[in-house]
C-alpha cells in the first residue's frame, strides 16, 4: 500500500519519510508496533484496505526484525575502540559547562543575526567550534553528555552546539586532517540555522504539524546556504553539509531526494548526528530515547543512512553511551560514566540500584574492560520502566564528579576497594 501521511509525530514512527510504498510485513509490524494511531493510504498508487482482515505474525515480525538490528550492533561490541583521551567525562564537565554557556550566548547572538539578515563573518563563531573541538580531544563524551540536558527554550542553540560536538568526533575517529575536522564542526553549529527564520511557536510545537508546516519547515535546509552566501569563510564543503543533512541514502530525503554517494559526506556525517541528538533529547512532543535503544533503532532505519559513517559513529560514542542505563549480570542496574577502553561493550558504569531488591545500593564504579567475562552488561534498559522520570539529569547526578568507590575485580569476586575521587 502506498502510504501518504501518518498520524502522529513522525519521531514516533519507525520511519524518516511520511509518503512510501509499503511493501514488506515486517515494516508493517513495525509501524503497528510503533503505537501510531492511523495511516492515510492512496489506493491509487498501491494496494487498498482488504475485505477480510489478512492474520500477520506480527510480534513474530517483529521480534525479527529487532534481532536483526542488535546482531548489527553485536558486530560492533568486540571491535576495538579508538583510545579515548586522557581526561575522564567527570573530569571534563567542569570546563564542558563553561563551553556550553559560552556557546550558547554565540549561537543565538549568530541566529539572531541570521534573522534580521546582518551576516558578515564567523567571528563570533570560530572561537565556538575551536573551544568544542579542544573539549572534544580531552574527553569525546562530557560535552555531548550535558549537551543532552536541554532546557525547551534553548533546544535549538544546544542541539547546533551537540551536533557540532557530534561531528567533530566523528571526523577524528574518520581520521579526518585539523581543516576537515573545524569545517565538520561548522557544518553542525550552523546546519539549523535556515530555521532563523521559522514562525514563532513552529520548531516547538507540542502537536503534530500540518502539511503546510511540514512543508515550511521542511525549507530550511535550503535556506541555510542562503542565509549564509555571504559568508567567504564557509566553503563549499560546509554549505553542502548544511544543504544535504536532511537527505537519506535511499533518496527518501530532502530537499533534493540525493541518494548514497551524491550526497556530500558532511552531509552524510550530518544526518547521523542530527538524527541522534533529536531522537536522544526530550522535546515537548515527546520523551527522549535512551542513548543505546537509540542507535540500536537507527540501525532499524533500512536506507537512511550511510552504514561506514554510521558504525564509526557507534565506535566514537560506544554502544552504551556514556548515561545509558544498564543491567549487570550482578542484576544491579548502573549508568554508563565513561567510554570502553578496547572493547566497546565492555565501558566503565556506576551501578547504583538492586534490580532484585529495587532498591538503591551504595554508588560505586567499575572498569568492566577490567572485569572477569562473567560480570558484563546483559541488557540496556528504558529508565522509565523503572520509575527514573527524568533520567538525563538523574544520570548526570550519578557520572558527575564526586567522591565514590573505585572497584577492581581482577582475578577475585571479593576485592579489596580503594577509595579515589572520580576525576582526579
Amino acid at each position: 500500500m502506498f502510504v501518504t501521511a501518518i498520524d502522529g509525530s513522525w519521531l514516533d514512527h519507525p520511519f524518516w519519510r511520511s509518503r512510501f510504498l509499503l511493501e514488506r510485513h515486517a515494516d508493517l509490524a513495525l509501524l503497528k508496533a510503533s503505537g501510531v494511531t492511523g495511516i492515510w493510504i492512496d489506493p491509487k498508487k498501491g494496494l487498498g484496505p482488504a475485505p477480510k482482515p489478512v492474520p500477520i505474525a506480527i510480534a513474530r515480525d517483529v521480534q525479527a526484525v529487532r534481532a536483526d538490528a542488535e546482531a548489527m550492533l553485536a558486530t560492533e561490541a568486540d571491535a576495538p575502540g579508538v583510545a579515548n583521551a586522557p581526561r575522564s567525562p567527570s573530569a571534563e564537565f567542569v570546563q564542558a559547562e563553561r563551553i556550553l554557556d559560552d556557546a550558547k550566548i554565540a549561537v543565538a547572538a549568530f541566529i539572531e543575526d541570521a534573522k534580521l539578515g546582518r551576516l558578515t563573518g564567523l567571528e563570533g563563531i570560530e572561537p565556538v567550534v575551536a573551544a568544542i573541538t579542544g573539549s572534544v580531544l580531552r574527553n569525546r563524551s562530557a560535552l555531548m553528555t550535558l549537551a543532552r540536558l536541554k532546557a525547551a527554550d534553548e533546544y535549538a542553540y544546544v542541539h547546533a552546539i551537540a551536533v557540532s560536538a557530534m561531528m567533530v568526533a566523528l571526523a577524528l575517529q574518520m581520521g579526518m586532517d585539523e581543516p576537515g575536522v573545524r569545517e565538520a564542526g561548522l557544518a553542525g553549529l550552523l546546519h539549523d540555522i535556515g530555521e532563523a527564520d521559522a514562525p514563532p511557536g513552529l520548531l516547538d510545537k507540542p502537536a503534530s504539524l500540518s502539511a503546510a508546516e511540514t512543508e515550511r519547515l521542511q525549507q530550511h535546509p535550503e535556506a541555510g546556504p542562503v542565509k549564509l552566501e555571504g559568508i567567504d569563510a564557509l566553503s563549499a564543503r560546509v554549505l553542502d553539509g548544511i544543504l544535504h543533512h536532511h537527505e537519506r541514502m535511499d533518496g527518501s530525503g530532502y530537499p533534493q531526494q540525493l541518494k548514497g554517494e551524491s550526497i556530500s559526506l558532511l552531509g552524510r556525517m550530518a544526518a547521523v548526528c542530527d538524527v541522534y541528538d533529536a531522537i536522544t533529547s526530550n522535546r515537548p512532543h515527546r520523551r527522549a530515547w535512551p542513548p543505546a535503544e537509540a542507535l540500536a533503532r537507527m540501525f532499524r532505519w533500512d536506507g537512511h543512512f550511510d552504514q561506514s559513517i554510521l558504525r564509526a559513529f557507534i565506535r566514537c560514542v560506544g554502544i552504551y553511551p556514556v548515561g545509558s542505563l544498564v543491567r549487570l549480570s550482578s542484576d544491579e542496574l548502573a549508568v554508563v560514566s565513561e567510554e570502553a577502553g578496547t572493547v566497546l561493550a565492555r565501558p566503565v558504569v556506576r551501578p547504583f540500584f538492586s534490580a532484585v531488591t529495587r532498591r538503591p545500593i551504595a554508588l560505586y564504579e567499575i572498569d568492566l574492560g577490567d572485569m572477569p567475562e562473567d560480570l558484563k552488561i546483559v541488557s540496556r534498559e528504558d529508565p522509565s520502566a523503572w520509575g527514573f522520570a527524568d533520567w538525563e539529569t538523574h544520570a548526570m547526578k550519578l557520572i558527575k564528579p564526586r567522591a565514590v568507590r573505585i572497584l577492581s575485580r581482577i582475578g577475585q569476586h571479593t576485592p579489596p576497594i580503594t577509595l579515589k575521587s572520580v576525576g582526579s
